[in-house]
């Protein structure tokens, strides 16, 4: 062990209490800042994978039944021909149409019902791209679906193979479709094309559009307008951006980890300054101590030195158990959510750079030291 190193080590055995003050409050505010900036991280690159898959133009066409209620549920859905039709005449190089529609299925020799939700190829390519799947796997299923089925079905004439299925991202595929919140634990999505998806009778129909530049609000306005002259009249037709509810948690995300880093920038801030006032005071009461080391072969940088050590042992034990601590608490909380070591270590390191560089200054002043003036000052 180097001299300077093990003057810093008795340094803070001799100042334990203090020193375990400074260790306490790097750690909490680097746990802080390390927590927030990870779950941030991961809903902003959440976020930007719908982005990327969906765009902004992604709507769903929310279909209302305002007519009078008689002695059951409302009616179906599906829209007429004459609103199909008006659908179809302003899609042209304003939006696609997507449709899906989900049923209710039974599988012999199998208790429990699957929901089976039939999607338009292109908008299921785009859900499988936003979960990270290069190519569209054959289904995409539930979590439980794969963990507690053990055989291979047989669902519309192609085979689902369980253990060959790709697995749904289950939080972002409700933040697309929220009404995807309330699926049962057995389900599976299956890509179809858009025609049979049009012929098909059987199931709950939504309709989605994926809007181009050109989908302007007079565009949007004169649609809606069309599909209710063309109605019933006991309906009544809305636009719902997919994107709305992930661009709302997204902003309350950002507004709560803004508010948990400025706390952590304030302890960090607390901490600078009493460990700046604590060792401005140690450099004047302890001069006659610097001088003796100098006089007996020290040199000045030789005793900054014995403080960066004894700094850079707070910080470094503060940074890893904080790294620790805060991969801990993500798990426990948030399972599903990558931790980037690196990145947050790395953060860490810059933020005691910085603390370390600051509480460091008022021992640059030993430069300044005169020995015999020092030698006289009482001990």
């Amino acid at each position: 062990m180097s001299y300077s190193l093990e003057q810093a080590v008795k340094q803070l055995v001799r100042h334990k209490g203090r020193a375990v003050m400074s260790f306490l409050q790097l750690f909490l505010a680097l746990l802080i800042v390390q927590s927030v900036f990870t779950v941030y991280q991961d809903k902003q690159k959440q976020f930007d994978s719908m982005m990327n898959a969906f765009g902004v133009g992604l709507y769903q066409l929310n279909i209302a039944y305002v007519g009078e209620l008689i002695n059951g549920p409302p009616p179906k859905t599906d829209l007429v021909p004459e609103q199909w039709a008006a659908l179809e005449y302003y899609a042209n190089g304003h939006y696609e149409i997507y449709e899906v529609v989900q049923s209710t299925v039974r599988v012999p020799d199998v208790a429990e019902p699957l929901e089976l939700i039939r999607m338009d190829k292109r908008f299921y390519e785009a859900v499988a791209a936003s979960m990270g799947y290069a190519k569209p796997p054959a289904f995409l299923i539930s979590p439980a679906l794969i963990t507690e089925a053990s055989k291979n079905w047989e669902i519309n004439g192609q085979q689902l193979q369980i253990t060959n299925s790709a697995v749904v991202n289950q939080e972002l595929l409700q933040h697309v479709i929220t009404t995807y919140r309330f699926l049962p634990r057995w389900y599976a999505i299956q890509p179809v094309d858009a025609e049979s998806l049009r012929r098909s009778d059987n199931g709950r129909r939504e309709v989605w559009l994926q809007g181009m530049e050109t989908f302007s609000t007079s565009v949007r306005g004169q649609l809606l307008k069309e599909l209710e002259a063309k109605g019933t009249g006991e309906w009544t037709y809305a636009y719902k951006p997919a994107l709305e509810y992930p661009q709302q948690e997204l902003d309350y995300v950002k507004l709560v980890a803004s508010a948990f880093l400025l706390f952590g920038i304030f302890i960090l801030l607390v901490s600078t300054i009493g460990m700046v006032g604590t060792n401005f005071v140690a450099f004047l009461s302890k001069r006659h101590e610097w001088a003796t080391h100098m006089v007996y072969g020290s040199s000045r940088w030789d005793l900054i030195r014995v403080q960066v050590y004894y700094f850079s042992i707070l910080s470094l034990s503060a940074i890893l158990l904080s790294l620790a601590g805060s991969k801990l608490l993500l798990q426990q909380f948030f399972p599903d959510l990558t931790v980037n070591l690196p990145l947050i270590g790395g953060i860490s390191l810059l933020l005691a750079f910085v603390v370390g560089t600051v509480t460091l200054i008022p021992y640059l002043q030993i430069r300044q030291i005169r020995l015999s003036e020092a030698l006289k000052q009482e001990r």
